[in-house]
C-alpha cells in the first residue's frame, strides 16, 4: 500500500498537513485525514 503527504495550498505556498495519509473522508464541512496507524487529523474549511 502506497502512502502520500496532504498539503494544503495557501497562495503561493504549501503547508504539510498530514503524512502518510491511507484514507480521506470527506464529512460534512471537513476532511477527514487517517494514516495506517489510525492516527487521524481533521482539517475543517
Amino acid at each position: 500500500m502506497c502512502e502520500a503527504h496532504a498539503y494544503l495550498r495557501l497562495d503561493d505556498r504549501e503547508e504539510l498537513l498530514f503524512e502518510n495519509v491511507d484514507k480521506v473522508e470527506p464529512q460534512d464541512d471537513c476532511l477527514v485525514l487517517e494514516n495506517i496507524f489510525g492516527q487521524r487529523k481533521i482539517n475543517s474549511k
